[in-house]
């Protein structure tokens, strides 16, 4: 039984945009890296839409706004204490509550207990329930119709407030289903729980099976869970063809799959051991290395989202050219629910604490020299990785793939507005949008500096503290280890002022390089290799991409400064002679 996708409210849109916070009216959550390239068929050509513009002007724009000026030192980490984070945590919450009594099944039960059962206090106890169980609950009070306690169920200061109410809900449940729709034969998770740390909440996924009048037919849902257990966006879908094995996916055509040898390791300590995976060249080495840090969705040590997986195509065209890497399951995918239970969890717990232990793995390696050991980062990885190698001083030198920069509270906002002049017009609900992401992130900065607001914006405090006065290419710029930034600008998620900003950092410095890639997305997929709908067919990192930061890693390019319309596109380095060089 054919069907559209049924609209929704509230819901994250491109992963990437889990970290950015994107929301959307209609579409698809993806929990993969490559997600927020969902739009990669139905983007303007680059040559009409802001930065992705290949016009003279605007590449001319981009490069004089690296002015030859001294770039500010970076500001304090007062991220860094762990004590002050606990603390204003502790200030704004009050004890937790009992715990929740399991909610009953159907509709009257249901509505008797959210009526007389206490919640948890979320903020000291965050999580304090089944996601599974609640998820299953939802769905099946669709399924018996009862699309006023489904409703109930969502968060009235989510994304989604006012915007699923009862008869939406049945809306979208009859134009899921189809007319024939008879009962609910199964309920089944069919993807592992997600914690999106940053914006903190769980993703559950399930797949439905459904009796209906043309026969069986299934349905993928996908809910977003806020830590006090109400709903924050939903999809309902027409099954997807879940991602390939690990051993199906195709060999990207610039990998030879026989030019390298992978190992199993373990990193981390108890209880967050996670599991790795060192691809080497074959040969006595000692090997350059790279350790691949993905972005904010979480995500296994391939990067796997829809049908493609964005960090074994690096690893894998990383080793054919000689250079070895380190790929790992992320702690808020491999441990989500324990992850997301933790009161005081920061981006440290989230990505600088395991990518330290896996430098100290690497180290440890034969074959690898430890003195050529690179972070390379994309999305939050690359966000964070001027941190990394802040805390851990032999690294050799680090790659942000299309990265924030600035305060990561104001990314969100610049990524509605980002998404909603893609197309040249902004339309009224997209100003909205960008405006609710504008006062979100208002509150954020303002809880984050101690002080009281009225409202929740539904963040972990604790995060947001851990980052107060951490500028991402700030940090860089103090650093003197090699640099290098790079973007695409057919990316649907970034606003122009990130690459920009990070251009003006690396502006100072030789060491330092940027390149804009033409036709590339946020994962760095070339749009003219595109070959069907977004989601539906697997797409490779682009070779360019990784042939460039071979001969980064081999101090064969760029050779030319950042100078003239045409430099950032082609690749550039910074100049000598000014602070940093």
């Amino acid at each position: 039984m054919l069907r559209r996708t049924a609209e929704m409210a509230g819901v994250l849109a491109p992963a990437t945009a889990i970290l950015l916070g994107v929301v959307t009216v209609t579409g698809v959550v993806s929990c993969g890296p490559q997600t927020h390239d969902a739009a990669t068929t139905a983007t303007p050509d680059s040559e009409a839409t802001p930065f992705a513009s290949d016009s003279e002007a605007q590449a001319r724009a981009l490069t004089e706004a690296a002015t030859p000026t001294p770039a500010p030192k970076a500001a304090p980490l007062a991220s860094d204490s762990e004590a002050q984070a606990r603390a204003l945590t502790e200030a704004a919450t009050p004890t937790p509550a009992p715990k929740a009594a399991p909610v009953a099944s159907d509709p009257e039960a249901r509505a008797l207990t959210k009526a007389t059962t206490p919640t948890p206090d979320s903020k000291a106890a965050p999580f304090a329930f089944d996601p599974e169980a609640r998820a299953r609950e939802f769905v099946r009070a669709m399924a018996d119709d009862d699309f006023q306690g489904a409703s109930a169920m969502f968060a009235p200061d989510g994304w989604a407030a006012g915007e699923l109410d009862a008869v939406a809900l049945e809306s979208m449940w009859s134009t899921a289903t189809g007319d024939g729709f008879s009962r609910l034969i199964a309920v089944e998770v069919s993807a592992p729980l997600e914690f999106i740390a940053i914006y903190d909440y769980l993703i559950v996924s399930l797949r439905l099976t459904l009796d209906t009048s043309e026969g069986i037919d299934e349905l993928d849902v996908t809910l977003i869970f806020f830590n006090d257990g109400l709903i924050g966006g939903l999809t309902v879908e027409e099954a997807r063809t879940q991602p390939g094995s690990a051993e199906a996916y195709p060999v990207p055509p610039y990998a030879e799959r026989n030019s390298f040898e992978e190992y199993e390791v373990m990193i981390g300590q108890t209880p967050w051991e996670l599991e790795a995976t060192l691809t080497v060249p074959r040969g006595p080495g000692p090997f350059a290395a790279v350790l691949l840090i993905g972005g904010a969705e979480a995500s296994d040590r391939d990067g796997t989202g829809n049908a493609s997986k964005v960090l074994r195509d690096f690893a894998w065209g990383l080793a054919t050219q000689g250079i070895a890497t380190m790929r790992y399951d992320e702690r808020v995918w491999t441990h989500a629910l324990a992850a997301a239970r933790q009161p005081d969890f920061t981006m440290d717990e989230d990505v600088v604490n395991d990518a330290l232990a896996a430098l100290a793995t690497l180290r440890q390696t034969p074959r690898i020299d430890p003195a050529r050991i690179y972070v390379l980062g994309l999305s939050l990885g690359g966000f964070a990785a001027p941190r990394i190698a802040q805390r851990d001083q032999g690294v050799a030198g680090i790659v942000v793939i299309a990265a924030p920069s600035g305060a990561i509270h104001d990314a969100g906002w610049r990524a509605q507005q980002r998404g909603a002049e893609l197309d040249g017009v902004v339309t009224e609900d997209e100003k909205s949008r960008i405006n609710f992401f504008k006062s979100r992130a208002a509150l954020i900065a303002s809880l984050a500096a101690g002080n009281t607001v009225s409202d929740d914006p539904r963040v972990r405090l604790t995060y947001q503290v851990n980052l107060v006065g951490y500028r991402p290419e700030e940090v860089a710029h103090t650093l003197r280890i090699p640099l290098l930034a790079l973007f695409g600008n057919r990316d649907a998620t970034l606003h122009f002022e990130e690459p920009k900003t990070w251009i003006l950092s690396v502006f100072h410095r030789r060491n330092a390089a940027f390149r804009m890639y033409r036709h590339h997305t946020h994962s760095m997929f070339d749009v003219r290799t595109v070959t069907g709908s977004a989601g539906s067919t697997y797409e490779h990192v682009s070779q360019e991409v990784i042939s460039d930061i071979v001969a980064w890693i081999s101090g064969e390019w760029p050779g030319q400064e950042c100078v003239g319309s045409e430099a950032p596109y082609e690749g550039c380095h910074g100049r000598d002679g000014f602070i940093g060089s």
